[in-house]
Protein backbone atom coordinates (compact mmCIF):
# COMPACT_ATOMS: atom_id res chain seq x y z
CA UNK A 1 0.00 0.00 0.00
CA UNK A 2 2.76 2.47 1.00
CA UNK A 3 4.73 1.64 -2.16
CA UNK A 4 1.72 2.30 -4.39
CA UNK A 5 1.03 5.62 -2.65
CA UNK A 6 4.71 6.59 -2.83
CA UNK A 7 4.75 5.83 -6.57
CA UNK A 8 1.58 7.86 -7.13
CA UNK A 9 3.04 10.79 -5.21
CA UNK A 10 6.25 10.58 -7.23
CA UNK A 11 4.30 10.63 -10.50
CA UNK A 12 2.16 13.52 -9.27
CA UNK A 13 5.24 15.50 -8.25
CA UNK A 14 6.86 14.78 -11.62
CA UNK A 15 3.79 15.95 -13.53
CA UNK A 16 3.52 19.12 -11.48
CA UNK A 17 7.25 19.81 -11.66
CA UNK A 18 7.07 19.63 -15.46
CA UNK A 19 4.81 22.66 -15.18
CA UNK A 20 7.78 24.58 -13.81
CA UNK A 21 9.93 23.92 -16.88
CA UNK A 22 8.48 26.90 -18.71
CA UNK A 23 5.67 28.08 -20.90
CA UNK A 24 5.48 27.84 -24.67
CA UNK A 25 2.85 28.08 -27.35
CA UNK A 26 -0.43 26.34 -26.58
CA UNK A 27 -1.81 26.54 -30.12
CA UNK A 28 -1.31 22.85 -30.93
CA UNK A 29 -3.86 20.33 -29.71
CA UNK A 30 -2.12 18.84 -26.65
CA UNK A 31 -4.47 15.87 -26.38
CA UNK A 32 -3.44 14.56 -29.80
CA UNK A 33 0.28 14.57 -28.92
CA UNK A 34 0.58 14.10 -25.16
CA UNK A 35 -1.23 12.23 -22.45
CA UNK A 36 -1.43 12.74 -18.70
CA UNK A 37 -4.05 15.40 -18.13
CA UNK A 38 -5.22 16.06 -14.61
CA UNK A 39 -8.12 18.06 -13.19
CA UNK A 40 -7.79 20.56 -10.38
CA UNK A 41 -10.13 22.73 -8.34
CA UNK A 42 -8.90 26.34 -8.60
CA UNK A 43 -11.32 28.43 -6.54
CA UNK A 44 -14.72 27.86 -8.14
CA UNK A 45 -13.16 26.67 -11.43
CA UNK A 46 -12.22 23.18 -12.64
CA UNK A 47 -9.00 23.45 -14.63
CA UNK A 48 -7.69 20.56 -16.76
CA UNK A 49 -3.95 20.72 -17.50
CA UNK A 50 -1.72 18.49 -19.60
CA UNK A 51 1.91 18.31 -18.48
CA UNK A 52 4.54 18.14 -21.19
CA UNK A 53 8.19 19.13 -21.40
CA UNK A 54 8.69 22.81 -22.15
CA UNK A 55 5.16 24.00 -21.40
CA UNK A 56 1.92 23.11 -19.69
CA UNK A 57 -1.18 23.63 -21.74
CA UNK A 58 -4.47 24.35 -20.03
CA UNK A 59 -6.87 22.09 -21.92
CA UNK A 60 -10.06 23.53 -20.45
CA UNK A 61 -11.46 25.76 -17.75
CA UNK A 62 -14.92 24.64 -16.57
CA UNK A 63 -15.19 22.45 -19.66
CA UNK A 64 -14.52 25.32 -22.09
CA UNK A 65 -11.46 24.75 -24.32
CA UNK A 66 -8.64 27.27 -23.91
CA UNK A 67 -5.27 28.05 -25.43
CA UNK A 68 -3.84 29.25 -22.11
CA UNK A 69 -0.57 28.06 -20.56
CA UNK A 70 -0.01 27.30 -16.86
CA UNK A 71 3.24 28.23 -15.11
CA UNK A 72 3.84 26.48 -11.78
CA UNK A 73 4.64 28.99 -9.02
CA UNK A 74 4.43 26.73 -5.96
CA UNK A 75 3.65 23.21 -4.80
CA UNK A 76 2.94 21.49 -1.49
CA UNK A 77 2.33 17.72 -1.39
CA UNK A 78 1.34 15.98 1.83
CA UNK A 79 0.89 12.27 2.54
CA UNK A 80 -1.10 11.43 5.67
CA UNK A 81 -0.51 14.99 6.91
CA UNK A 82 3.28 14.89 6.40
CA UNK A 83 4.79 17.32 3.86
CA UNK A 84 6.81 15.33 1.31
CA UNK A 85 7.42 18.04 -1.31
CA UNK A 86 7.24 21.83 -1.13
CA UNK A 87 8.60 24.81 -3.05
CA UNK A 88 7.49 28.32 -3.91
CA UNK A 89 8.74 30.75 -6.55
CA UNK A 90 8.67 34.43 -5.66
CA UNK A 91 5.89 36.48 -7.21
CA UNK A 92 4.33 39.87 -6.58
CA UNK A 93 0.81 41.03 -5.79
CA UNK A 94 0.54 42.04 -9.46
CA UNK A 95 0.55 38.38 -10.50
CA UNK A 96 -2.87 36.73 -10.69
CA UNK A 97 -1.78 33.42 -9.15
CA UNK A 98 -4.42 30.73 -8.57
CA UNK A 99 -4.27 28.25 -5.71
CA UNK A 100 -5.43 24.82 -6.88
CA UNK A 101 -6.05 21.39 -5.39
CA UNK A 102 -5.28 18.37 -7.57
CA UNK A 103 -8.41 16.19 -7.83
CA UNK A 104 -6.51 13.07 -8.95
CA UNK A 105 -4.41 12.32 -5.86
CA UNK A 106 -4.79 8.98 -4.08
CA UNK A 107 -6.52 8.83 -0.67
CA UNK A 108 -4.39 10.33 2.12
CA UNK A 109 -2.43 12.48 -0.35
CA UNK A 110 -3.06 16.17 -1.01
CA UNK A 111 -1.40 18.33 -3.65
CA UNK A 112 -1.96 22.07 -3.43
CA UNK A 113 -0.24 24.19 -6.03
CA UNK A 114 -0.10 27.76 -7.26
CA UNK A 115 -0.23 28.51 -10.98
CA UNK A 116 -0.09 31.57 -13.17
CA UNK A 117 -2.36 31.10 -16.20
CA UNK A 118 -1.58 33.19 -19.25
CA UNK A 119 -3.39 34.40 -21.28
CA UNK A 120 -6.76 34.28 -19.53
CA UNK A 121 -8.74 33.97 -22.80
CA UNK A 122 -10.50 30.97 -24.31
CA UNK A 123 -9.76 29.47 -27.74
Amino acid sequence: MWLKRRGAVALLCLALMILAVGAGSAKADPLNHFEGTFASQCGSDIVVVVAKPGSSNVVSINGVPTNAVAVLMGLKVTVDGVVVQEFHKPYSQNHDVLTCIDLTTPPGTTAVYEILITPQGHA
